[in-house]
């Protein structure tokens, strides 16, 4: 039996290529539709996600204020750490209260304040007696190791006191005191020369050492002044001692004969 002949336009299934490309295009069309409401739907989760997240967490701090910028190098303000030895009297001051436009003639009379000041703070000696207390029954020996130790106690603190009245005794006036660097270039502040140089000028900033030196005054020399004897006196003294060598001479012939 023979087959019948299609008819143009239309499919297997009894439809026209015009239905089912409509078909297709509405079934692209739902699709597009769908992955738009899936994006929606996402942005909207994850903008709800983050407001979440914002109200449950704390705070941040607020920012700190920014420190104040720092003093440049050699504007005066910064403090400068200095240390001045004085050999002389086997002493070390160290002191951060100078700034670098503080003068050497500040740092001078903080030097003679210092050295006016505590020399005479005598240490108190330790007790000997704690070993020993009194009371005690003690033995010959213990109590002669007491006695030497009480004996060494009260030289020790004369020691000491004689030392602070010999360091106040050797404390400097203030005209003789005399500063110097101890790095080249060396220089030397004394009390007509340099003492209005700043710490920076002198190389001292921020840290730097000075050596403090005593230029004692010499003590006036004082000179007996000789009396000259009259030359009558010196003619009759060598009449006298010719007439003691003569007697002594006819002393000894007298003995001989």
């Amino acid at each position: 039996k023979p087959k019948p002949a299609a008819s143009s336009g239309v499919g297997r299934i009894g439809i026209s290529q015009h239905e089912a490309q409509a078909r297709a295009e509405a079934i692209q069309s739902k699709r597009r539709k769908m992955e738009e409401e899936k994006e929606r739907i996402r942005r909207e989760f994850e903008a709800d996600r983050a407001s979440r997240m914002a109200a449950v967490a704390p705070k941040a701090p607020a920012p700190a204020p920014a420190p104040p910028p720092r003093a440049a190098e050699g504007s005066g303000t910064q403090t400068v750490r200095l240390q001045i030895r004085c050999p002389d009297l086997e002493r070390t001051i160290t002191c951060t209260g100078f700034t670098q436009s503080a003068t050497i003639r500040e740092v001078r009379e903080f030097c003679f304040d210092q050295l006016q000041q505590g020399q005479v703070q005598v240490p108190e000696a330790d007790d000997a007696d704690l070993e020993f207390p009194e009371g005690r029954q003690l033995t010959e020996e213990q109590q002669a190791l007491r006695e030497a130790r009480v004996r060494h106690r009260e030289q020790t603190q004369r020691m000491r006191e004689e030392a602070a009245r010999t360091r106040q005794s050797q404390a400097p006036e203030l005209r003789e005191i005399i500063l110097r660097t101890n790095f080249p270039p060396r220089a030397t502040f004394s009390e007509d020369q340099g003492l209005d140089t700043t710490l920076a000028q002198a190389g001292l900033a921020p840290s730097g050492t000075l050596v403090l030196d005593i230029r004692r005054a010499a003590a006036p020399v004082t000179t007996t002044p000789q009396v000259a004897r009259p030359a009558s006196d010196v003619s009759m003294g060598s009449g006298d001692e010719d007439d003691d060598d003569s007697e002594g001479h006819m002393g000894m012939l007298g003995r001989m004969r």
